[in-house]
């Protein structure tokens, strides 16, 4: 079962689309399987993070923006904005796959999934593939 949802994003927000995600999977009414989140943008990735304390979020973000610099001498001519963007998006990655168990997402405790965006403006299209029996 394929879900898709657009959601508005900022550069540098973090949106916790964990609610999204396991209404997907309780309606696939999926016992056991896998549960791939995807997002198809060359500026945004979908991180799975602790949510105990939102300074996580910042802490990462913090990380990102440290370890990826925006720069001048990239080869490709865009926005160094926005080719940073794509390193960082091309470390966190696009998509997560995640057990599912008994109907339920195995997560973790204390644990969300989120969608961020390192660059650029407007939405984001989520798809939520639940796959199993």
């Amino acid at each position: 079962m394929i879900h898709k949802k657009e959601f508005v994003i900022s550069p540098g927000e973090m949106i916790d689309i964990t609610g999204f995600v396991l209404k997907c999977v309780e309606e696939s009414k999926i016992r056991q399987g896998l549960c791939s989140i995807y997002q198809p943008y060359c500026n945004c990735a979908i991180i799975v993070l602790g949510n105990k304390d939102v300074n996580i979020q910042k802490d990462v973000a913090n990380d990102f923006a440290r370890l990826v610099p925006p720069r001048i001498d990239y080869l490709c001519a865009d926005d160094p904005m926005e080719e940073s963007a794509h390193t960082k998006s091309f470390i966190a990655g696009s998509a997560k796959d995640l057990a599912v168990e008994d109907g339920c997402v195995v997560l973790g405790e204390n644990r969300s999934v989120f969608l961020t965006r390192f660059a650029g403006e407007g939405t984001c299209t989520c798809v939520v593939t639940v796959i199993g029996e």
